[in-house]
Parts: structure tokens; sequence; C-alpha cells
């Protein structure tokens, strides 16, 4: 029988359990255990060496969520930015898919785990309030080359409201009108343009890194100085840490350094 009131479990962990239930599916089967008896479940992971499995195990499960505390610091931090809005939940089984109209490819998706050659898709068991702002982004390709007019998007949206009512929705967007030096209608896409190939030129520098160190400099470089143009452009001091953590980390490769320093020995 689900609880009508709202009930949090708020578990401080190490996530390092030796005792007893020590699988992620036995974690997994107690919150499980929890959500369908209306307990929510709120976890903070303390310290370094966290068992992944474990934490995703619970995390993932409907009305539960995690934080990661590595220092004493980051409480505060976490506190003052997240609360009350980490037990705040607004919406359950929330799914998400964008499809491309014929003649188009998703190239990649960012945000989306889940991506096919006409679909990405996100599915997220339990959506909280936050004050973070995000997005999700979408690199569409013409096959053939198909003109840009002929592209189109469908989003379809569903999910469930906190006392069960299912909601779907369903927009369409038409690139008719797009010519091809129109882009960055808004300042935010441009930043998160900016984000999303900066961040893809450091995955792909890092795994060629081992075998190949001046291409994955001359991939770094390029793409940060593409990322100082938008900075130019963007004037937004909170891409400072992305700028100088590229600095570092072409400083780090130029260096020669192994691979396992990149993290500070973490």
């Amino acid at each position: 029988m689900r609880r009508a009131e709202q009930v949090r479990l708020m578990l401080f962990t190490d996530v390092q359990p030796n005792v007893g239930s020590t699988t992620a599916s036995e974690f997994e089967q107690l919150t499980r255990e929890g959500a369908d008896g209306g307990v929510g479940l709120t976890v903070f992971a303390l310290g370094l060496g966290l068992n992944p499995d474990v934490l995703r195990g619970m995390s993932q499960i409907r009305n539960a969520n995690a934080f990661s505390l590595t220092r004493p610091d980051d409480v505060e931090a976490l506190m003052k930015d997240s609360w009350p809005w980490m037990v705040s939940p607004i919406a359950y089984d929330l799914v998400l898919r964008a499809t491309s109209s014929p003649g188009f490819v998703v190239a990649d998706g960012y945000g989306f785990p889940e991506s096919t050659l006409g679909e990405a898709s996100l599915s997220v068991s339990t959506v909280f309030l936050s004050r973070r702002r995000g997005a999700l982004l979408l690199r569409l390709s013409a096959e053939d080359g198909k003109p840009l007019g002929t592209l189109s998007t469908e989003l379809s949206l569903e999910y469930r409201t906190t006392d069960g009512e299912p909601v779907s929705e369903t927009f369409v967007k038409e690139f008719s009108q797009l010519t091809d030096d129109e882009r960055f209608e808004q300042q935010g896409v441009h930043k998160t343009v900016a984000l999303a190939r900066l961040v893809t030129a450091m995955k792909h520098a890092a795994e060629i890194y081992g075998e190949d160190a001046d291409g994955a400099v001359a991939t770094l470089q390029s793409a940060h100085a593409q990322f100082e143009e938008a900075l130019d452009a963007l004037n937004d001091p909170a891409l400072d840490a992305e700028r100088a953590f590229s600095a570092n980390l072409i400083a780090l490769m130029r260096e020669g350094a192994p691979q396992d320093s990149f993290y500070g020995g973490f």
C-alpha cells in the first residue's frame, strides 16, 4: 500500500557495502520496495572510492536521487544550491523523444543516453526541482545532400504527475525558412554548442592520447581556439572554468603526462 503523505529517507554512506547485502541488484531491490511503499530515497555518497554500480542501482529508482560529496566544503555548496529542491519531485516516468524527418539522421545526441540514426531519447524515473539550468542538444546530419529547408524535428514528451496523472505532448519544429548562415538564435544555444564541441574534442583527445599524443594536442588546441572565439562573443564568466580546464589539459598533454595524472590522483 502506498503512503498518502510524502516520506523520504536520507542515506549518508561511503557506498562501500561489505556486510550483508553488497551487490547493486540487492540495493536496487531494497530501494524499489521502498518506492513501491511510498518512501523516497536521497543518497549522499561520501568520500572517494564509491561503488558506482551500487550508487546507480539506488538512485535510478522512482523517487530516488543521489549526490556525491568528496570534501567538507561540498556540503555547504550543495545545500545552498539544491535545498530543498533535491527532495521535491515534480514528475515521474518522463520520456522525451526527438525524431528527425526523412533524409536526416541524428549524428550526435548530447544529454540523450539513447540514440539511433532516426531518433534520440531520454528516460528519467523522477524529475526533481533544481536551480541549475541545463540543455539537451541534437546534431542532425543530412543524407545525400538533402537541403536544410526540408528538415523538421518532432519532439514527444510523456510523464506522470506526482498524483499519477499521465501527460503527453508533441511538438513539431519546421526549418523551412532556415538559411545556411543562420545560427545561434539564442545565446543559450551558442553556449550549449560551444561546450558540446569542446567536451567532444576533450573526449577524442583523451582517447587517442596514448597512441598519438601530437594528434591529441592538435585536436584539443583547435577546439580550445574555437572555444575562445565563442567566449569572446558570449562574454559569460561562468565559462571561465571550462576555459582553464581545457588550457590545463593541453599543457599536461604537451608535457607528456601519464593519463592517470589528469584527475589529480583521484
